[in-house]
């Protein structure tokens, strides 16, 4: 629908209605959690669900478009994944398909088709004058992520961190009991046993030998292979002794020969900076005690200085690894790349420990795109289930008033309508592509809006707030059109948007004035070549690149090839690969106002120069992807691929033909975890206005970081604290490392 309907056209009020303002990750989880019949079963006796959205399509930061005027090619806002500590989003993801009704010859049906499990990662570190690449193989254990509980066993834990540091300490991958001591080899050897023949073994070894150093690990993977039960006895105590103990000679042999160690040998460096990041973290976590104090007790300390108190090496703080997860969730005020990224400990450490305790591969690729692979089930499944969805409505102001006993509330919300439908039975926002594929546009389909022609005559982007276009005014009143809010905009949006009803709460207030978020940039090129063909290494199965480590500002890159095989480009003359990049993107100045509509323009010029020169520079990134040119560090910008009527472009005009964007608007910047700001993120309940529920990954929701995943809990949250589920418990991760948290202290809003 194009235009909020009325209390008086939808005729007498039956049950409690309530406005989700904004389609985002945390819009789409606090609808369908409080349409599950799992969670709140009988809720259409108790209430309707209304989600009121910006633009022409669903998703917030992960909306994604087809672009029909370039062979259907995806277009995304940045790089999105899953990891398997997103628990909550996968779950939610796979009842969505399991309960999407599909129509036949839909290629991807299912949550096996749609995730691409892969546990590689590619990290570029630039040393010695020259970029270095160096993979690496994350955490992983044979548990579906999406399938019972958030966490693997006790057992498939340490059996995927002993994986992780033999694959570092061999320089490769290794299935379980390929290249080991034979399963019969530790027979009757306790946990104990193998710490003292660790100990044995190390003693006085002098010279580098890697062998050396894999085989207590392979004793222990060996031992509790045959033995699953030992752990559970005994605890972790014995294997991060064996840890230790391999550490500390690894160390030892560093101490002795740093330099001339260093300087002989890439891989050395590499191995040793991987085992004393990760072992930093568990040594630290101890002597903070964390599982006793909480995660959250070390939230004031960034976390380059939690991990130089805890003893991390020069030689680990001045490599890329540390920064690869802050890289990942664009931890970076200001969009300012020229410093260091500024990430709290507690954040980086809920990192790490999740990624390490969750189920399965470490990342899910996303077969198709955002938009289709997650959020398309997500909206077609709420329409199933009758949620309603407004599109093209602005929400310009939340006015506040006060209840019956003086308590304040949101007493009307003002909006512009954007556009209108031409037909009565309102706007379709997707179309269907030959081979099936339901699909979003990377523009409103115009032939279906009365303003269609002058908004496609003058390229006026409704998802700007720099458009220079003002819809029609518009007006919900509480108790006819709604009465519960729950605010999934970002935090930025709510400086525009909340400013009046937050003013009558100061905690509110406090929050949006001290959790930051920050813009940023993303560029996806299409190319002639394979990544293989250009100097990526050849991975097995579903695995593929991903790096969070390059140059700045497009600091994290990926190999987005699969995608293709969806996009309608010409048999004869696909591209054969596709690499998207993304970063922070500092502004050229502050924010202007939003009556300077020239400002998208000139952040895209920007976006523009700085994406070229980075690819000036990707023969760190890509070796073979220099052409014939003086210049060997540059990209041949002739392997740009391009559509056939553009043929004759070059150099730059072939990049132009590629994708960048700018995310500047307030509904696109990144939510920042910045040192000592999580006490200001208030829980879903906590707004202090009796009728306004807070949903989003920038209130306060277990995981704490920029995500679809805390996205996707706070719009559990939201759901709990309205309509009583899921419960505190069934929020996957909500208690991770965190004694006796708390949820809310009365009932839900609305009664059951």
């Amino acid at each position: 629908m194009t235009s909020p309907t009325t209390g008086a056209e939808r005729g007498p009020k039956r049950v409690q209605k309530i406005a989700i303002l904004g389609g985002g990750p945390g819009g789409l989880s606090a609808a369908y959690h409080l349409t599950s019949p799992l969670f709140n079963p009988g809720w259409e006796s108790r209430y309707e669900v209304t989600v009121y959205q910006l633009g022409w399509r669903l998703g917030g930061k992960g909306a994604s478009g087809r672009n029909a005027a370039m062979n259907d090619r995806i277009e995304e806002h940045g790089i999105h994944l899953f990891g398997n500590m997103y628990s909550n989003a996968l779950h939610m993801l796979y009842h969505a398909y399991q309960k999407v009704d599909w129509q036949p010859g839909e290629p991807i049906t299912t949550m096996d088709q749609a995730m691409r499990q892969s546990d590689f990662q590619l990290v570029t570190d630039f040393y010695d004058e020259t970029w270095h690449r160096l993979p690496s193989w994350l955490p992983e254990n044979a548990e579906t992520p999406w399938l019972g509980g958030a966490y693997a066993s006790l057992g498939d834990i340490v059996q995927g961190l002993l994986e992780v540091m033999i694959s570092i300490l061999s320089g490769g991958k290794m299935p379980p009991g390929a290249g080991g001591t034979p399963t019969d080899a530790t027979g009757g050897w306790s946990l104990e046993d193998l710490v003292k023949r660790t100990s044995n073994l190390l003693e006085g070894a002098d010279a580098p030998d890697r062998s050396l150093l894999v085989t207590p690990l392979r004793w222990a993977r060996s031992h509790l292979e045959n033995d699953t039960r030992s752990l559970e006895q005994v605890g972790l105590g014995p294997i991060l002794q064996i840890a230790e103990k391999v550490f500390v000679t690894l160390g030892g042999w560093f101490d002795k020969s740093l330099h001339e160690l260093v300087e002989k040998s890439d891989e050395l460096r590499w191995m040793f900076v991987q085992v004393d990041l990760l072992l930093t973290c568990f040594k630290g976590a101890i002597a903070d005690d964390l599982l006793a104090k909480g995660i959250d007790s070390v939230d004031g300390e960034d976390y380059r200085e939690w991990l130089t108190r805890h003893g991390a090496s020069d030689i680990t703080l001045a490599a890329a690894l540390p920064q690869a997860i802050p890289n990942t969730c664009m931890q970076y005020p200001f969009g300012d790349s020229t410093v260091l990224p500024n990430m709290a400990a507690s954040a980086f450490l809920t990192f790490v420990f999740r990624q390490l305790a969750a189920k399965g591969q470490s990342a899910y690729f996303f077969r198709v795109s955002t938009g289709e692979t997650v959020i398309m089930p997500l909206y077609r499944l709420l329409e199933q289930r009758g949620v309603k969805f407004e599109f093209f409505t602005k929400i310009t102001d939340l006015v506040p008033g006060t209840d019956p006993t003086g308590k304040p509330i949101v007493q009307a919300i003002e909006f512009e309508t954007q556009a209108h439908a031409k037909s009565p039975e309102g706007y379709e926002p997707t179309r269907t592509l030959p081979d099936g594929q339901v699909v979003w546009p990377n523009q409103p389909f115009f032939d279906q809006l009365v303003e269609g022609d002058e908004l496609e005559r003058r390229g006026i982007d409704l998802e700007s707030w720099w458009a220079d276009w003002t819809g029609t005014p518009g007006r919900l009143e509480k108790g006819t059109d709604f009465d519960q809010v729950v605010v999934a905009m970002p935090i930025e949006c709510q400086k525009h948007v909340c400013t009046k009803v937050s003013a009558l709460s100061p905690a509110w207030q406090t929050m949006v004035e001290k959790v930051r978020s920050t813009p940023t940039q993303a560029l996806q090129i299409w190319l002639d070549r394979s990544v293989e063909e250009l100097g990526w290494p050849t991975l097995a199965g579903t695995n593929r690149v991903i790096g969070p480590t390059f140059a700045t500002p497009l600091v994290a890159f990926g190999d987005f090839t699969e995608g293709i095989q969806y996009e309608s480009w010409p048999a004869d003359d696909p591209p054969k690969a596709c690499i998207f990049f993304c970063g922070p993107f500092q502004p050229p100045e502050p924010m202007p106002p939003f009556c300077d509509h020239g400002f998208p323009q000139r952040a895209l010029d920007q976006v523009r120069g700085e994406a070229a020169q980075v690819l000036r520079g990707l023969a760190g990134l890509l070796p073979n992807a220099p052409g014939d040119a003086f210049d060997k560090r540059s990209l041949d910008f002739a392997l740009l691929h391009v559509p056939r009527k553009h043929a004759g472009a070059h150099g730059l005009g072939r990049f132009d033909l590629q994708y960048y964007r700018a995310n500047i608007d307030p509904n696109e910047l990144y939510t920042l975890s910045e040192p000592g700001t999580l006490r200001y993120r208030l829980k879903a309940w906590e707004s202090g206005i009796e009728n306004v529920t807070l949903c989003g990954d920038w209130i306060y929701t277990g995981f704490n970081i920029g995500s679809f995943e805390g996205a996707t809990m706070g719009g559990m949250l939201a759901a709990l604290t309205l309509a009583g589920g899921p419960t505190l418990d069934q929020v996957l991760g909500y208690d991770f490392m965190r004694p006796n948290p708390q949820g809310p202290s009365g009932p839900p809003k609305i009664p059951r």
